[in-house]
């Protein structure tokens, strides 16, 4: 079982423990672990205390990763997502799903195909990929201010344009 030590603040704690391998044989080992809280707003609804960590052969090591950590949960690309609770649900996956369900004739054929037309050239682009609570106002303020704002068609008139 593995110990640990806090050295200093910030969340760095050296941590000592045994690996075994297939042969049985105990190798001790000592690295270090670099850790932040997640502010109580940032939690989502059920999950009162989240830690994001990093771990390194040195202190500078962990705190590189423990940063490298905390900015992809902060953008919501963290392997293990934001927390274990999180829905893994991406913008692509729910338009996918909407696709498929409006197949009752919510809207027109020709409308669904405009929509699917859209989103795959304008919405997936930029944020197709990402998970839906992985998303913050600021994405959608730069995906239709700056973004989609700059298109512009062939004749280099803008895609977007404020009606008169």
């Amino acid at each position: 079982m593995a110990s640990r030590r806090t050295s200093g603040a910030g969340g760095l704690s050296k941590k000592t423990g045994y690996f075994t391998d297939s042969q049985g044989k105990r190798t001790l080992y000592t690295d270090w672990q670099a850790g932040r809280e997640v502010p109580v707003e940032l939690l989502p609804r059920g999950l009162n205390r989240k830690q994001v960590t990093g771990n390194g052969q040195s202190r500078p090591e962990a705190l590189v990763r423990l940063e490298d950590k905390w900015e992809a949960h902060v953008s919501g690309e963290a392997k293990r997502g934001k927390t274990r609770l999180a829905a893994k649900t991406t913008v692509n996956s729910l338009f996918e799903e909407w696709d498929r369900n409006d197949k009752a004739g919510a809207v027109s054929s020709t409308m669904a195909w405009k929509y699917e037309l859209y989103f795959e050239n304008h919405i997936l682009p930029h944020i197709g990929d990402r998970r839906l609570d992985s998303l913050r106002e600021e994405d959608f303020l730069t995906l239709f201010n700056l973004t989609l704002a700059q298109k512009v068609d062939r004749s280099g008139r803008p895609l977007l344009q404020a009606k008169s």
